[in-house]
């Protein structure tokens, strides 16, 4: 048996670079010290104190800040690396035969990312080398660790609760119970229990505790409430996903029975919304559900989980990710 802190490993865009950016960026391996992941946290964190801090609106005044000096070389950093990246794609660009004209069956690679990318650029002379750039900066701080924050409190929900766990492997083992083959997207199809028991993570402990949008038109709440045009509101998504005027008397408890097909049907659709909702919902959330169940598969099927910590014993801190600050420690036991 051995303990893993699976808190401070990203499990989701840097742990398989190929699968964004088919390059590995080696952001964990500067001699044991993660220290681009460390600097986009706190990049993260700075932003969120100044959204708490009125008196640092005023771009002028932030600027005379110790904050301030340090967000710039934070972001000099994490954007330093986006513009490596296109820069060794105009150096390197992606003309080999197999991956124009397919193997010998015809069929041709998957494009990743940054292949999708650089290929729409080249057809589409009005994406600048700005648009690229805001493109790449956009998937690195919307990918950053919201699937490794999202599946190592996964895994701790299982390791807290072993009933869940066991359902979990159970139904993985009759869907899928070769461990020497992947998980396949119609394989994930199967795994009912599995995604109740991932939403029911995500709604305890949703990756963006807050959402902000800004209200175009008056919007009428009824005969006494009118949000007016032009106004800026914040959605409490931890406070909503704990009411329990929808979620029962016990709110708090992890249950991924509240995902039962008869409950969802008689909740407000906009009741969960880990991924917020409408048509500025995340783009990712396809992907996000089906990376999640393959993950979780693929490690329940060879692993145990267990911990000591309870959920009475979990404090949350909030920023723009919401974080279990407890750190997600599990013992890991091979089946």
């Amino acid at each position: 048996m051995f303990v893993y802190n699976f808190f401070r490993v990203d499990l989701g865009l840097f742990a398989s670079p190929g699968t964004s950016f088919g390059k590995d960026m080696n952001t964990q391996g500067h001699d044991g010290v993660d220290d681009y992941l460390q600097k986009v946290d706190l990049f993260f964190s700075l932003i969120f104190k100044r959204i708490l801090s009125v008196q640092r609106y005023p771009i002028w005044l932030y600027r005379l800040t110790e904050d301030y000096k340090t967000e710039s070389k934070c972001w000099e950093l994490s954007s330093g690396m986006s513009k490596r990246l296109l820069q060794e794609r105009k150096l390197h660009p992606r003309q080999t035969e197999l991956q124009q004209q397919g193997d010998n069956f015809g069929r041709k690679p998957a494009l990743n990312f940054a292949d999708n990318l650089f290929d729409e650029a080249e057809n589409n002379p009005s994406l600048t080398e700005e648009h690229l750039l805001n493109h790449i900066d956009t998937i690195i701080a919307a990918g950053h660790d919201t699937t490794a924050n999202a599946v190592s409190n996964l895994l701790l929900m299982l390791a807290i609760h072993q009933d869940v766990q066991e359902a979990v492997y159970q139904e993985v083992m009759s869907v899928c119970p070769d461990k020497t083959k992947p998980v396949t997207t119609e394989e994930t199809n199967g795994l009912v229990y599995t995604e109740m028991v991932c939403k029911e993570t995500l709604r305890l402990f949703p990756v963006a505790p807050l959402l902000a949008r800004k209200s175009v038109t008056d919007v009428k709440l009824d005969e006494k409430h009118t949000i007016p045009a032009g106004s800026c509101v914040c959605i409490c998504v931890y406070t909503m996903h704990r009411e329990p005027s929808i979620w029962g008397p016990e709110p708090t408890k992890f249950n991924p029975d509240h995902f039962l097909p008869e409950k969802v049907a008689n909740r407000h659709p906009y009741a969960y919304i880990p991924f917020s909702g409408g048509p500025r919902n995340c783009i990712g959330i396809r992907y996000a559900w089906l990376s999640m169940k393959i993950l979780i598969a693929h490690l329940v099927r060879n692993y145990r989980f267990k911990t000591s910590l309870r959920m009475e014993d979990l404090d949350v801190k909030f920023a723009i990710m919401m974080r279990i600050t407890n750190g997600c420690m599990v013992s890991i036991e091979e089946r």
